[in-house]
This record gives C-alpha cells, structure tokens and sequence, in this order.
C-alpha cells in the first residue's frame, strides 16, 4: 500500500517503546466489507501499518467498532430530521472519527 498521509509512521514503527504491526491490504478491505463501509485513507493507512497492534495506543475491538457504526447511523438520522424539522444547517458539534 502507497503511504500519503502517514509517512512518519511509516518510517518510525514505534508508539511509544513498542513496535507496531499493520494489517494486511486483504484484512482491511475484509472489514470494510462485513461493516458495509469504506474507509477514509488515512484510516486505511493507519489499519495497514499499525491496525494489528498498535503500541501503546489502544484500539477498539471489531464488536464495538459495529456498536459505533449502528451509533453513527442512528446520530446521522436523527440529525437529518432535526435538520429537516428545523431548516436550520449548522455544523453539528459531535462527531464519530472512524
């Protein structure tokens, strides 16, 4: 995979004094497919160099990362009727980074 957005990872494979271990291109696009989402790339980036154990940083397990998605579903309808019964556009001040 082409790295754009996480070179100084790339270079530097440590968080913290562990080294870090990604995940492959195959796994990635598997879970893309099972949680019926894409990725941003550099979320992508960050999964294939870091997604299998990333150091010190701790990561969400595959269960609570389809809790979110359900989460992020619902938030986003209710933001659309909220919206639609307002008519009002303003940025919404919560958000799920992926």
């Amino acid at each position: 995979m082409e790295i754009q957005y996480l070179q100084k990872l790339k270079e530097n494979k440590k968080i913290g004094s562990e080294i870090i271990k990604g995940l492959s291109k195959e796994h990635i696009l598997e879970a893309e497919e099972k949680l019926d989402v894409k990725f941003p790339l550099a979320y992508k980036e960050f999964l294939y160099l870091a997604g299998s154990y990333s150091g010190n940083l701790h990561m969400l397990e595959t269960d609570q990362l389809e809790m979110l998605s359900l989460a992020s579903a619902r938030l986003s309808r209710v933001t659309v009727k909220i919206i639609k019964k307002t008519k009002s556009y303003s940025l919404i001040t919560v958000a799920f980074v992926f």
